[in-house]
C-alpha cells in the first residue's frame, strides 16, 4: 500500500510490547498492524491506510472479479451441459439399437399427432369465441303488418302476401 491511502496516527493499545501484533478497524475494514520496536512515549505511531475512495475501489475490484468468475463458472457449466448433450446425441445415433429407432419414431408421430390435434381445438375454441363476440344479427323484416280497422279503430295484423289477418 506504499504511497495509496492517507496518514493517520494510531494509538498502541495497552499491554502491546514492542513488535507485536494489534488490529485496529478503519471504515468498515480491519487492519493487523505491528508496534514498532521503539515505542513512542505517547504510544501513537504514524500508519499509512487506505482512503474511503481507495478502499471503495477495492471493493469494486473484488466485486468485479466475483462476477467474473461466477461468470466463467456458468460458461464453463453451459460448455460442460453442451458437450454431455451431444456425446448423448452421437451415442445414441451409433450404438442405439436398431428396434428404437421405430419406436422413437412412433413416439414422434403421435407427439406431431397430438400437437396438430391440440392446434385444432385451439382452433376451434377460437372460433367459438370469435361467434359469440359477434354481436347478434338483426331479425328478418316480418311479411305482417299493423292496421287499424275504420269502423272499430282496433288493431289488426294483416299479411299482404298471403291475404291472412288476425285481431291484435
Amino acid at each position: 500500500m506504499a504511497g495509496a491511502g492517507e496518514v493517520y496516527n494510531v494509538s498502541i493499545p495497552p499491554g502491546v510490547g514492542p513488535g507485536e501484533q494489534f488490529t485496529i478497524e478503519h471504515l468498515g475494514q480491519r487492519f493487523t498492524l505491528a508496534a514498532p520496536d521503539n515505542l513512542p512515549p505517547d504510544n501513537l505511531m504514524a500508519v499509512r491506510l487506505p482512503s474511503a475512495a481507495a478502499l471503495q475501489q477495492q471493493q469494486a475490484v473484488q466485486q468485479q472479479q466475483l462476477l467474473m468468475q461466477q461468470q466463467y463458472q456458468q460458461q464453463q457449466a453451459m460448455q460442460q451441459a453442451l458437450a454431455m448433450q451431444q456425446y448423448q446425441r452421437v451415442f445414441a445415433m451409433h450404438y442405439q439399437q436398431p428396434q428404437q429407432q421405430p419406436q422413437q419414431q412412433q413416439q414422434q408421430q403421435q407427439l406431431l399427432q397430438q400437437q396438430q390435434l391440440l392446434q385444432q381445438q385451439q382452433q376451434q375454441q377460437l372460433l367459438q369465441q370469435q361467434q359469440q363476440q359477434q354481436p347478434p344479427q338483426a331479425p328478418a323484416a316480418t311479411e305482417w303488418e299493423e292496421r287499424v280497422d275504420p269502423k272499430s279503430n282496433a288493431k289488426y295484423a294483416f299479411n299482404p302476401r298471403t291475404g291472412e289477418a288476425h285481431w291484435l
